[in-house]
């Protein structure tokens, strides 16, 4: 029976990650089509770097070069803002499994809370 369980788990966890990719892959490429069409004389490019705890989305320029934090996705969905490179602010922003639109204030970062 505990060999059912541990199958089907891992089974759950692989789906779930799929989701979860596909809307990180999706985000990424929302950020960039919307940042790229509000801004015409600067190119930019948003990917993501998994982690430990945390998936970062990182924007950079057309060279590559320039690169800046633009928030951090944790497995479970959750949108957090950046606090620096390297950490996220504590508090969610939104969830991106539950659907997190593409806004023109959310280009450069996720919202600030309320």
């Amino acid at each position: 029976m505990n060999d059912y369980i541990k199958k089907d788990y891992k089974e759950f966890n692989e789906i779930m990650n799929n989701i979860l990719f596909n809307k990180v892959d999706k985000l990424c490429n929302d950020l960039t089509n919307k940042y790229n069409e509000t801004w015409d004389h600067d190119k930019v490019a948003f990917t993501y770097k998994e982690g430990r705890k945390y998936i970062k989305i990182i924007e950079t320029n057309k060279e590559g070069k320039h690169r800046s934090a633009w928030g951090f996705i944790k497995y479970n969905g959750d949108v957090l803002k950046a606090s620096t490179w390297s950490r996220p602010a504590k508090h969610s922003r939104g969830n991106i499994i539950d659907g997190y639109e593409i806004t023109s204030s959310r280009i450069y970062s996720p919202d600030y809370l309320r």
